[in-house]
C-alpha cells in the first residue's frame, strides 16, 4: 500500500522504528524508486531551526538552568514567534530565542526550504500527529498515507508476581522456538525498567538470546576516570584515559569510544572543565553500546510502529502506571499558555494516548498482553483499557511443560522456602520436589573464590597503585579492599565536602605566600572549582571562610613558636614497588613539611585532617592505622633531603566540632588549642627546642610537658631505635599488603581487635555485598603500650 503511492525521489517522512521495515520492502520490491527519509523531528529542526550542545551551555550559563531544563525551553522555543505576548513566560521563550539568534546558536537552513518546494512529500506510519506537526505538514505540502487498520482482539493474561509474569514469557517463548517459529518473529514490546534485569537474569536461565541494555555509561569506571582526569585540553584528557585501557580488551575500546563521541559534540569548547555538568548529563544518558546478537529477541516500540502477521508480540506490564501513558499539566509552558500558542493540551495528548494505545492493540493480530499485581517492592493495578474494552482476563495457572532445569530448581527452594517458614504449599512444590530429587538447598557459601590470574592482570592492565587509605583497607579485610579498591564500587562522595577539603588545603599551602591576598584567593579558588546551587551551600561556604580566617591566624601565631622556616605543600612521595612484571607505585601527598638546614636538616611532618582521626600506633603491627608511620615512612623516602632527621610527625585537626569544654577555660581559647600539633615528637631535646621553642609546657604542641623526671606519662614521643622499628614493620606491612594484592587475597576476614572494637567493619558500606559470618572474623591480640616493639621477631597477620 505505501509503495504504490510514492513518487520517485520523494522525501518519505516516517518514525525511526519503522525506516528499516519500508526499506527492506523497497529492496524486496520490483519496483525502482528512490526516497529520502526523514523523520518529523529531522522535519521540524530543518524547516524551523537546528542547535547545537553550545546553544544548551549558553543557555545554561546565562541563565542559571540545568541541563535537563535548559533542553526543554530550547524546545519550546519551536512554539514562539518572535513577537510580543501578553505573557512573561512566552515573552521569556522570546527573550531566548533572540538572544541564540544574536549569537548564532540557532543554524537555519534556508536552502532546505528552497530545496522542497517542488518535491512530493509523504507521511506514514505515525499513530498520531499533534497540531503544530501539522501546521508544519501544512506548510510543506506533505501527503499522509495511511496504514491499514484491523479490530483484532485479544485475552489478558493476569499475573500475582513480575516474577511469574516474566517466567511465562520465557516459556512461551521456548515453545514457539521448539515449534519452528524464527526467532526473528518474535518480539517484546520495550517494557518499563524495573523489567529488563529480571528479563536479563530469567532469559539467561532459559538459554533465550536477548539484547538488552539496561546500563548507562556514567555507571562505568572508565567514565569516572574521564571525569576525573578531565582537563582543559581535551586531547590530552582523551589521551591520559586512552593509556589506562587495555587495547585489546574489545569492550573497553567500544566504551572509549562512546566517550569519544560525546566530546565530539563539544568540539566549540575550548576549556572542557567549564562543561563538566553537560559531560555528566551525557554520561547519564548514554546507553552502554554492547555487541548485539544477530539472532535474538528484539524489544521494539510499541508507538510508531507496525508488525506483520507472521510475527509474535509480547505486551508485557500492561499495568495502569505504565499504559496508557498520562500527561500531567506541569510542563514550562502550561495549558492556558498552549491554548494562545495553538498547541495540544494536556487534555489533548491524554486522550490521543489513549486511542492511540487501543488502535495498535487491535492492529495486531498474535498478541499476547500481560500484567502483574506485585513486584518485590511494590503493587500494581491493572490498566484501565482492560476494563473499558471488556477484555477477558485470564488467571495463570503453573504449567507442565518446563524450559529450564536452573529455573525450576531455583523455584523449588522458593517453594521450599514458603512452605518451611509459613506453611504454604503450592501446587508446583510436589511436581518439582519430585522431578528434583537433589538440590543444593539451604546451602551457602559467601567466601570470595580467587580470581583467574591472568583476568587479573589484564583488568590491572599490569599496573597497581597502593596508598595508605587502600592499604588500610586491605588490612582491615580483603574483600572491603577488592570491592572498593579494584572493583572501584565506592559509593561516590559527598562532591560539596570534598570540595571544601581541597579549598582548605589550598588556602593553607598559598597562606605563606609574600603576596598573599585571602579573599582573592578563596573567591578565585571557590570560581574555578565548584558551583553552588543551593542557599545551604552558600551558607556553609560563609562560614567556613570565617572559620578559615580564625585557623590561619592560629597557624601564624603557633610559627612563633618555632625556628623552622622551610616549607613544603601537597608534597608528593612516590615510591616504587614493581614485582612480576607488575608497574607498582606506592604514593602519598604530605600536606605540610617544615624543614631547617643547619649542620642537619631537622624535618616536621604535618597533616591536615578533619573529624577526630586516632593516634593509636598499637595496630600498625598488623596494618592497620599506619597513617602517622606512613608520613615517617615517606620522609625517610624524599628525595629532596639527604638523611633528613625526623623531629615530629603530626596531625593538625582543621574543622573539628568536637570540643571538650573545660572549666574556667574561653571558648576561644578551646579553639585554639583544638588546633595544636597532635602527633608523636623526638625524645632529643637538643633538636626538638628548635622545632617548638616552647617544648617544655608546649604552645604549638599538644600532650607535650616536661617535668623534673622528664617527659610527662602522656608525652607523645619516641626514640631512634622506636622510630627504625616502627619503620620496619611499615615496610613489611606495605610489601605484604602488595604480595597479597597480587596474589589475589582478597577474602572477607574483617580483623578484631581485642574483644569489642571489630575494626575490619567499622564504617563499612559493602556490608551488604559480603554476607560476613563469625567464622569470617580474624580476631588479633590488642596492644595497649607498644608491647610488640620488644620482641625482635613477630609476625604480621
Amino acid at each position: 500500500m505505501l509503495l504504490e503511492n510514492l513518487e520517485n525521489n520523494a522525501i518519505l517522512i516516517v518514525p525511526n522504528s519503522i525506516k528499516e521495515k519500508i526499506l527492506l520492502e523497497i529492496n524486496n520490491s520490483s519496483k525502482l524508486i528512490n526516497v529520502k527519509f526523514m523523520s518529523l523531528d529531522e522535519l521540524k529542526k530543518k524547516y524551523y531551526f537546528d542547535y547545537t550542545t553550545e546553544s544548551i551551555f549558553f543557555i545554561m550559563k546565562k541563565y542559571n538552568y540545568n541541563y535537563d531544563f535548559a533542553c526543554n525551553i530550547i524546545d519550546d522555543l519551536y512554539y514562539v514567534e518572535l513577537t510580543d505576548y501578553e505573557n512573561d513566560k512566552l515573552n521569556l521563550l522570546v527573550k531566548i530565542k533572540n538572544d541564540l539568534i544574536a549569537n548564532n546558536l540557532l543554524i537555519f537552513d534556508d536552502i532546505f526550504k528552497f530545496n522542497i518546494k517542488n518535491k512530493a512529500i509523504y507521511v506514514y506510519g505515525y499513530d498520531y500527529i499533534n497540531k503544530f506537526e501539522q501546521k508544519l505538514l501544512k506548510n510543506v505540502g506533505a501527503k499522509i498515507i495511511q496504514a491499514k487498520t484491523n479490530n483484532y482482539t485479544h485475552d489478558i493474561y493476569k499475573f500475582e508476581t513480575i516474577t511469574e509474569e516474566i517466567e511465562f514469557l520465557a516459556n512461551k517463548i521456548c515453545e514457539y522456538l521448539l515449534n519452528g517459529t524464527a526467532i526473528k518473529n518474535l518480539k517484546i514490546i520495550k517494557p518499563s525498567s524495573e523489567y529488563l534485569p529480571i528479563i536479563n537474569r530469567t532469559f539467561k536461565m532459559f538459554n533465550i538470546p536477548i539484547n538488552i541494555t539496561n546500563d548507562y555509561l556514567f555507571s562505568l569506571k572508565i567514565s569516572q576516570d574521564f571525569l576525573n582526569m578531565l582537563d582543559s585540553n581535551i586531547n590530552t584528557t582523551l589521551e591520559n584515559l586512552k593509556n589506562t585501557i587495555d587495547q585489546n580488551d574489545e569492550l573497553a575500546l567500544i566504551e572509549y569510544n562512546q566517550i569519544v563521541k560525546i566530546c565530539n559534540k563539544y568540539n566549540w569548547c575550548n576549556n572542557f572543565k567549564d562543561i563538566k555538568d553537560l559531560l555528566i548529563a551525557e554520561l547519564k544518558m548514554t546507553k552502554i553500546e554492547i555487541p548485539k546478537l544477530n539472532n535474538s529477541i528484539e524489544l521494539v516500540e510499541l508507538e510508531n510502529n507496525y508488525f506483520n502477521d507472521d510475527d509474535i508480540v509480547f505486551l508485557i506490564g500492561f499495568n495502569q502506571a505504565n499504559y496508557p501513558k498520562f500527561y500531567k499539566d506541569d510542563d514550562f509552558i502550561s495549558d492556558k499558555l498552549k491554548k494562545i500558542l495553538g498547541i495540544d493540551s494536556t487534555t489533548e495528548k491524554n486522550e490521543a494516548s489513549y486511542k492511540t494505545l487501543i488502535k495498535n492493540i487491535q492492529n495486531i493480530k498474535n498478541l499476547y498482553i500481560s500484567y502483574k499485581l506485585q513486584s518485590p517492592f511494590n503493587t500494581y493495578y491493572k490498566s484501565p483499557i482492560i476494563d473499558d474494552l471488556n477484555l477477558k482476563i485470564i488467571k495463570y495457572e503453573p504449567r507442565e511443560v518446563h524450559y529450564s532445569i536452573l529455573n525450576d530448581k531455583l523455584k523449588l527452594a522458593k517453594e521450599l522456602d514458603n512452605y518451611l517458614k509459613y506453611g504454604e504449599k503450592s501446587n508446583d512444590l510436589g511436581v518439582l520436589l519430585n522431578t528434583y530429587k537433589i538440590i543444593d538447598y539451604k546451602t551457602y557459601d559467601n567466601q570470595y573464590s580467587k580470581i583467574n590470574e591472568d583476568i587479573f592482570r589484564k583488568y590491572l592492565n599490569n599496573k597497581l597503585s597502593l596508598s595508605y587509605s587502600s592499604i588500610n583497607n586491605f588490612y582491615r579485610c580483603g574483600f572491603r579492599y577488592y570491592v572498593e579498591n579494584i572493583l572501584k564500587l565506592q559509593i561516590s562522595n559527598n562532591e560539596f565536602n570534598l570540595f571544601i577539603g581541597n579549598l582548605f588545603h589550598y588556602i593553607l599551602a598559598m597562606m605563606y605566600n609574600a603576596n598573599f591576598d585571602f579573599e582573592k584567593c578563596f573567591e578565585e579558588y571557590c570560581q574555578n572549582n565548584y558551583k553552588v546551587t543551593t542557599s545551604k551551600e552558600k551558607f556553609f561556604i560563609n562560614k567556613l571562610k570565617k572559620e578559615l580566617i580564625f585557623i590561619i591566624d592560629v597557624i601564624k601565631e603557633q610559627d612563633k613558636y618555632t625556628t623552622f622556616d622551610n616549607y613544603l605543600f601537597e608534597e608528593v612521595v612516590k615510591i616504587d614497588l614493581s614485582k612480576d612484571n607488575y608497574d607498582i607505585t606506592f604514593k602519598g601527598i604530605i600536606d605540610k613539611v617544615m624543614y631547617k638546614k643547619d649542620n642537619e636538616t631537622l624535618i616536621s611532618i604535618i597533616d591536615y585532617k578533619t573529624g577526630n582521626p586516632d593516634l593509636n600506633l598499637n595496630n600498625i603491627i598488623y596494618g592497620l592505622d599506619m597513617q602517622l608511620c606512613i608520613y615517617a615512612y615517606l620522609s625517610s623516602k624524599m628525595k629532596k633531603f639527604a638523611n633528613p632527621k625526623l623531629v615530629g610527625i603530626y596531625l593538625q585537626k582543621i574543622l573539628n566540632g568536637n570540643f571538650n569544654i573545660e572549666k574556667n577555660k574561653e571558648y576561644l581559647d578551646i579553639r585554639k588549642e583544638s588546633l595544636k600539633l597532635q602527633g608523636y615528637s623526638t625524645n632529643d631535646e637538643k633538636i626538638l627546642k628548635q622545632f617548638d621553642t616552647t617544648y617544655m609546657d608546649s604552645k604549638l604542641i599538644k600532650s607535650l610537658k616536661i617535668g623534673n623526671n622528664g617527659f610527662y606519662a602522656y608525652s607523645k614521643i619516641f626514640d631512634q631505635a622506636m622510630l627504625n622499628s616502627l619503620l620496619k614493620i611499615v615496610d613489611n606491612n606495605i610489601n605484604q599488603a602488595r604480595d597479597k594484592i597480587l596474589n589475589r587475597e582478597f577474602f572477607i576476614n574483617p580483623k578484631k581487635i581485642g574483644i569489642k572494637n571489630l575494626v575490619g567493619c567499622e564504617n563499612c558500606k559493602y556490608r551488604e555485598l559480603c554476607f560476613m559470618m563469625e567464622e569470617n572474623i580474624i580476631n588479633l591480640k590488642e596492644y595497649k603500650k607498644l608491647e610488640f616493639l620488644k620482641d625482635d621477631a613477630y609476625e604480621l597477620n
